[in-house]
C-alpha cells in the first residue's frame, strides 16, 4: 500500500511537472530524485534495524526485534521501485499522446476562431457599406419628395390663384384650411399659400380671420414681397368692420413704409375718403 502511494505521489509530481510545460530533462531529473529517495529510504531503514539489533539486549527475548534488511530485500525494492518508474513512464507516454491530441484540437480551434475573427470584419463592412448605401438612399428620396412636396405646392398656389380670380372664395378656404397648418413655415410656397387664405377669408366676410392670417404672413415672412398687400387686406379688413381709425393706421403705415408700392397708391386713395366724413351710414369704402 505504501508502494502504490509513493508511486500515486511520484506519479502526481510528474504529471503536475508535464502540465507546467517542464522540459524533459526536469521529468527525468525528478525520476531520478525519487529513484533516490527510496534507495535511500530503503538503505536508511536496513542501519536503523541493524542499530535496534545491536543495541537490544541479548537476553531480552520478548523485546522487538525488526526484521532484518538483507541484500535481496533491498534488491527487491529496488526491482520494485524500477517497475514503478516503468509504469510512471507508460503513464507520462499516454500523457504526451493525450498531450499532442489537445494541442491539435487547440490548433484546429484557434484556426478556426482566426477564421471567424475575419468573417466578423468583413461582416463589419459590409454592413457599413449597407449602412452607408441606406442612409444615401434616404437622402436622395428625401431630396425626391421634397421637390414633389414643392411641385405640389406650387401648384396648389397657382390653383388657389386661379380660384380668386373666378371669385370661389370659399373653395380657396376649404381647400387650404386642413393644408395650410401642415406645410412648414420655412416652405418658399407658404407665404403664397397664407396670402391667398387670407384673401380667401376676406372674401367670405370673415373679416377678423382675414385681418389675422395677414398678420401671420408678416410675422412669418417679414422679408416677403407680399407683407405689402397683406398690410392693405388688414386694413380694408377692419375698414369692413367698421373700426375706421384702425383701418387708416394701417393704411399710413403702408403708405410710410412702402410708398413707391402699388398698394400704397390704393392705400392713399383709402385715406383721403377717411379723411372725409361719410355723408351716409352707408359706405362702399373697402370693396376695392
Amino acid at each position: 500500500m505504501k508502494a502504490m502511494n509513493r508511486r500515486q505521489a511520484s506519479l502526481k509530481f510528474i504529471t503536475n511537472l508535464f502540465w507546467g510545460q517542464a522540459s524533459k530533462r526536469l521529468i527525468m531529473v525528478g525520476m531520478c530524485v525519487i529513484l533516490y529517495a527510496n534507495i535511500s529510504d530503503a538503505k536508511w531503514g536496513l542501519y536503523k534495524g541493524r542499530k535496534a539489533q545491536a543495541e537490544a539486549p541479548k537476553n531480552d527475548t520478548n523485546s522487538f526485534n525488526p526484521p532484518k534488511m538483507t541484500v535481496q530485500s533491498v534488491d527487491a525494492r529496488v526491482s520494485e521501485i524500477r517497475f514503478d518508474i516503468a509504469q510512471l513512464k507508460d503513464d507520462i507516454s499516454k500523457l504526451q499522446v493525450e498531450m499532442e491530441s489537445m494541442l491539435q484540437q487547440f490548433e484546429k480551434l484557434r484556426t478556426y476562431l482566426a477564421k471567424l475573427s475575419q468573417t466578423d470584419t468583413l461582416l463589419k463592412r459590409h454592413i457599413a457599406r449597407l449602412h452607408k448605401e441606406t442612409e444615401s438612399k434616404r437622402v436622395a428620396i428625401q431630396a425626391i419628395q421634397n421637390e414633389l412636396k414643392k411641385r405640389d405646392l406650387q401648384s396648389l398656389a397657382l390653383k388657389t390663384n386661379s380660384m380668386l380670380k373666378a371669385n370661389r372664395y370659399a373653395d380657396v378656404v376649404s381647400l387650404l384650411t386642413p393644408t395650410l397648418p401642415k406645410v412648414p413655415t420655412t416652405d418658399p410656397y407658404h407665404d403664397r399659400l397664407l396670402m391667398n387664405y387670407a384673401k380667401g377669408l376676406f372674401g367670405t366676410k370673415s373679416y377678423t380671420q382675414a385681418a389675422l392670417k395677414a398678420d401671420d404672413l408678416e410675422a412669418f415672412h417679414p422679408k416677403s414681397h407680399l407683407v405689402p398687400s397683406a398690410i392693405l387686406l388688414q386694413g380694408r379688413s377692419f375698414l369692413r368692420l367698421g373700426r375706421r381709425t384702425e383701418a387708416k393706421v394701417f393704411f399710413e403705415e403702408l403708405v410710410r413704409r412702402y410708398g413707391s408700392s402699388r398698394e400704397a397708391l390704393t392705400a392713399r386713395k383709402f385715406i383721403e375718403r377717411l379723411s372725409t366724413p361719410p355723408k351716409s351710414k352707408k359706405t362702399n369704402l373697402g370693396k376695392k
